[in-house]
């Protein structure tokens, strides 16, 4: 076993003395840091056969390539101890029968002194002491066995008065939150790695060398022509401008009443309201603008586009005074929807020959003349033709 003269166990002893805010400042702690962990990486190589290395190399490596070699070595060796601990948790009776086989191993052992046993019990108690929060009463007493329940309570109450312990104890000066450098120890910042945030980009330190460069760029850019620096984009007004109330000084024409009269009907109805001088600009702007717009379609086009013809006004005399509206769908027609005496209108009611009366007579009579006149008076008139015959027993011609 080692001593306390081996280098290793003197650097290990020399890191546990030391404060751990130290390890960040450069000192030599790092070459004694470099010898605790080569006598660690050392000592754990026979529980590690598989492992590539057979020492930790430590000459000409920094601090990255160092902890790789230990992280290779120690990735098996913490799963192989993870399924140990899970075996020992299942079966808590293997932890004391590893115990005795430990003390037997130890007593048969001739190397091993009696004081390395008493410091290894001793820290072995301490350790269940710790767990449990028995303390000296485990070494009086200690055939007692405590339930499951007694040593769940003792677990949380040191819990508790460790909690209290870091409450009370006076924490370190970065665990304070924001701090002074009134409150805590002088050049204690050097040795921790701070981060600052700036919100704002930092002015350049104005040196020689800047105003040197400064002016031989502008030298070169006046001499090569080349204003080519970016322009300031003018600033459009977003708000328009508010409309200038007119002032007529003249005596007013119309009484108080008039005057509300027309302000209520401006209200009620806007498009009633009297033009106003804003009115006839927006009328003016308009005709401009659709005389612009026939301009540009006229060049927008391969030919010239004429004016559209607009139709004058016609009044129709013929077109019904109201029209009023259907109740049918728009798809039907209007001789869709006659009625049949619309379409064919009837002689009215048939009679017979013995059920006219004179007056019966007289009117179909008259009628039929009427009819008669009518069709002549529309036929051509025939001219008489010019027709020779012959008489068979004179054998003459006759006109």
């Amino acid at each position: 076993m080692a001593t306390v003269t081996d280098p290793g166990m003197e650097a290990l002893e020399k890191l546990k003395s030391t404060e751990p805010p130290v390890f960040l400042a450069p000192s030599s702690i790092s070459e004694v840091a470099r010898v605790a962990s080569q006598y660690l990486f050392t000592k754990l190589k026979p529980h590690n056969p598989k492992s590539p290395f057979v020492e930790l190399l430590v000459d000409g490596f920094d601090a990255e390539q160092i902890w790789q070699q230990i992280d290779m070595q120690s990735q098996p060796l913490l799963s192989s101890l993870r399924h140990e601990v899970k075996r020992f948790a299942k079966n808590p009776e293997e932890i004391l029968k590893l115990g005795n086989l430990v003390l037997k191993v130890s007593h048969e052992n001739d190397d091993i002194d009696e004081m390395d046993m008493d410091e290894l019990e001793e820290f072995l108690e301490e350790g269940e002491a710790e767990e449990y929060g028995t303390g000296s009463k485990n070494k009086k007493g200690g055939n007692e066995k405590l339930s499951t329940h007694e040593k769940e309570r003792l677990k949380v109450q040191s819990k508790i008065e460790q909690m209290e312990k870091a409450n009370l104890d006076p924490k370190h000066w970065t665990m304070q939150g924001e701090i002074t450098a009134a409150k805590r120890p002088k050049n204690s910042a050097l040795e921790v790695d701070l981060d600052f945030e700036h919100n704002a980009r930092p002015a350049p330190v104005i040196t020689e060398e800047v105003t040197a460069t400064l002016e031989d760029l502008i030298k070169n850019r006046v001499i090569e022509a080349r204003f080519d620096d970016v322009q300031r984009a003018p600033s459009l007004p977003t708000k328009s401008k508010r409309e200038a109330k007119e002032l007529d000084d003249s005596k007013s024409k119309k009484g108080l009443a008039e005057v509300y009269e027309a302000e209520y009907v401006q209200k009620a109805n806007p498009a009633f309201a009297p033009a106003t001088f804003s009115d006839e600009l927006k009328k003016e702007a308009s005709i401009l603008f659709k005389k612009l717009c026939l301009k540009l379609d006229a060049l927008s086009h391969f030919h010239f586009t004429p004016k559209p013809i607009i139709e004058e006004m016609n009044i129709q005399t013929n077109v019904p005074a109201i029209a009023m509206e259907e109740v049918a769908p728009v798809a039907v027609s209007d001789a869709a929807m006659l009625a049949p005496e619309e379409i064919f209108a009837g002689k009215g009611n048939i009679k017979d020959e013995s059920e006219l009366t004179q007056e019966d007579r007289k009117r179909r009579r008259a009628k039929k003349k009427r009819k008669f006149k009518a069709e002549s008076a529309n036929q051509p008139i025939k001219k008489a033709r010019d027709v020779t015959t012959e008489n068979p027993k004179t054998g003459s011609e006759q006109l």
